[in-house]
């Protein structure tokens, strides 16, 4: 090819700008060479064609979407008049009415002038306002009574020879009592008119106080005071408690448990159990004795002052217990004596306490100042205590007396002081008496004071009353047990076998002696028609805590009892006087195996019964009488070293002592 051409060619190129290809680039189409202008501004289209040869047209669609069905079709609609009139006009059409926001009032005044509302809105808006001023204070009852804590010793002169001028009543109360009136009227006709933007009604103690004293709205007289003492007991500790408790000035057990009714009190003297606050009942006694629990009037009643409609028609008295569905749990707390542990604070010889330094373990006293108890014994629930600790020997001992060493108990071997000793028990210690049924083991379980825990040797420190144990190790506290709990009933009980003068037996009731056995003394088991008597099905429904209240047990070891006491009784065991020929007199409430009644008939009296069954367990030839050993609790009916003879004998010189 000549190279002139080349310069030829180029020389016919027409000028393309920037500009134009970026409209090139964004147009579907490529630029036609037709668009082009020549150098020469010649529009002949054969001069084009023939510098860039031929160019093809390229698809005018290429890049084009596809067209739907709907494209290009006009829909067709008309309007239907609903009457026969005909003179239906679209443009006429109204506007759907919609619910406007209300504006809401300004929350200060200067916002409120600003706005356009009307006159009634402003007016509104002007009674709501809350005036900040001691006037308003002294009518809507609001105070305050600020303490300053003042340091300097002359500002504290300066104020203590200003006189005190506290008013005689509260200066917040308007004694006005017209002024007072129309103030409540005013704001009650204003609030009955004006509620546009109440979210909801709210109680004002202007109001509140108008409507206590209406003549038409029920007045609430509060809770009157059965020992005359209070005019109210609203919001008063006692209104817990019953109205028996409170005329004779006991401690109600309702105010702390409340959801235990009747209280203590009431339930052992079988007197009613009223309620001093008209909470929520259920039935009354007297609709459930008569089969009508259901239909009493208080399961729908609301008013709970007066007697249901049963026992209003009757006349009987209505006594009912609080529904425990409207009870409220209270939060209950143990009293602590702050001023004895300080005490005991101040008093000790050591740091830490006797529990974590015979266990090795570390106290949380750093202190003597520090108030016990400390922390473990806390959780532990054992006495913290600070007794000295003997020192161990350090000569090296021979064989021989490291074998008596083994043998000996095992408050020699932990070498703590004389005070600390070993006991053999299948409880666990502290033993609490007088406590709730509720609470009892005893009634919980008919084997916890006959089988227990099971015997160990505790290593066991006393109060210094001498009336409780605390164990320091290998007893069943340190195994999980809780400590062990007996009710006051239990307590009586045991009490009352004690204080029985002569234990006069005889066979137990449901079981007769046979045909031709002697009358005189006591009849052994031979002489007793036991062939009906199911010895088995009693152990086993012992094992499985399903006795029933025709089981007896011996007092003394755990056997099955054939013998009861039938020593007639001047008083029961409370002390109240009764017949002694009744038939509730009869007896001091023991039963007894055959072993220990025979034992009983020879030694005359209950501690040599125990002293022989300690015999018999320490390998004596009457070992096969008592192989299961003693009851849990048969140390409780003898009269020496006997906690609980000790804990009623202080309650009683406590009573001595008041008196």
């Amino acid at each position: 090819m000549d190279p002139n051409a080349h310069a030829v060619l180029e020389s016919t190129l027409p000028a393309f700008t920037f500009s134009q290809a970026l409209d090139a680039v964004s147009s579907p189409r490529s630029p036609s060479p037709a668009h082009l202008s020549s150098p020469t501004g010649s529009d002949d289209h054969e001069s084009q064609v023939s510098c860039y040869g031929d160019v093809e047209e390229p698809d005018t669609y290429k890049y084009d979407l596809r067209q739907t069905v709907r494209v290009g079709r006009a829909a067709v609609f008309t309007w239907l008049d609903a009457d026969e009139s005909g003179d239906y006009d679209p443009s006429n059409r109204k506007s759907s009415k919609k619910g406007k926001s209300a504006r809401l009032v300004p929350m200060t005044r200067h916002t409120a002038l600003g706005t356009e509302a009307d006159e009634g809105e402003e007016a509104a808006f002007e009674i709501r306002v809350v005036q900040l001023s001691s006037h308003a204070a002294r009518q809507r009852g609001c105070s305050a009574v600020v303490s300053f804590k003042i340091k300097r010793s002359d500002i504290k002169e300066l104020t203590e020879r200003i006189p005190q001028n506290w008013p005689g009543e509260y200066y917040n109360i308007l004694s006005d009592e017209y002024i007072e009136q129309q103030s409540r009227e005013i704001l009650k006709a204003h609030l009955s008119s004006y509620k546009p933007y109440c979210l909801r009604n709210r109680s004002d103690p202007m109001l509140l106080a108008d409507d206590e004293n209406d003549e038409d709205s029920p007045t609430d007289t509060g809770i009157a005071d059965p020992l005359g003492d209070e005019v109210d007991l609203s919001n008063h500790p006692v209104a817990r408690g019953c109205a028996e408790c409170r005329k004779f000035q006991l401690q109600c057990t309702l105010i702390d448990e409340g959801q235990k009714w009747p209280c203590t009190t009431c339930k052992e003297d079988s007197s009613d159990c009223t309620l001093l606050t008209p909470a929520r009942k259920a039935a009354c006694d007297h609709c459930r004795r008569n089969g009508m629990a259901r239909s009493c009037s208080y399961i729908a009643s609301s008013d709970f002052t007066k007697p249901c409609d049963q026992c209003e028609a009757s006349r009987s008295p209505c006594v009912a217990a609080p529904d425990p569905t409207a009870l409220r749990e209270r939060n209950t707390y143990e009293r602590i004596d702050q001023e004895k542990r300080l005490n005991a604070a101040r008093k000790r010889r050591y740091i830490q306490c006797t529990e974590c330094r015979t266990r090795r373990v570390t106290c949380s006293l750093k202190k003597k100042t520090d108030v016990p108890p400390c922390s473990f014994c806390d959780q532990n629930g054992v006495e913290c205590t600070f007794l000295p600790l003997r020192k161990a020997s350090s000569k090296k001992s021979s064989k021989s007396s490291k074998a008596s060493d083994s043998q000996q108990s095992v408050a020699e071997n932990a070498q703590i002081a004389p005070s600390v000793k070993t006991i053999y028990t299948s409880l666990c210690h502290p033993i609490s008496f007088l406590m709730m049924p509720e609470e009892c083991h005893w009634c919980a379980n008919p084997a916890y004071g006959i089988l227990g825990l099971g015997w160990v040797d505790p290593l066991v420190l006393p109060s210094d009353d001498n009336l409780q144990y605390t164990e320091l190790r290998d007893g069943h506290r340190a195994q999980g047990s809780e400590p062990s709990r007996m009710c006051i009933d239990c307590c009586i009980s045991r009490i009352a076998i004690i204080n029985c003068p002569e234990h006069e037996l005889r066979p137990v009731d449901g079981i007769r002696t046979r045909d031709g056995s002697p009358s005189n003394g006591l009849p052994s088991s031979d002489d007793l028609d036991l062939d009906d008597f199911d010895f088995q099905a009693s152990f086993s429904r012992l094992m499985t805590n399903t006795v029933l209240p025709t089981d007896r047990w011996c007092h003394i070891c755990p056997n099955v009892a054939l013998y009861q006491c039938c020593t007639p009784q001047e008083e029961d065991k409370f002390g109240d006087p009764w017949d002694p020929m009744s038939d509730e007199a009869q007896g001091c409430g023991l039963f007894l195996c055959e072993a220990c009644a025979m034992t009983l008939n020879e030694e005359g009296s209950l501690d040599a019964v125990i002293d022989r069954i300690q015999e018999a367990q320490n390998g004596g030839p009457e070992q096969d009488k008592w192989f299961m050993g003693q009851r849990a609790d048969a140390e409780f009916f003898t009269t020496t070293d006997n906690l609980l003879m000790r804990k009623v004998t202080e309650g009683l010189v406590d009573e001595m002592d008041v008196d």
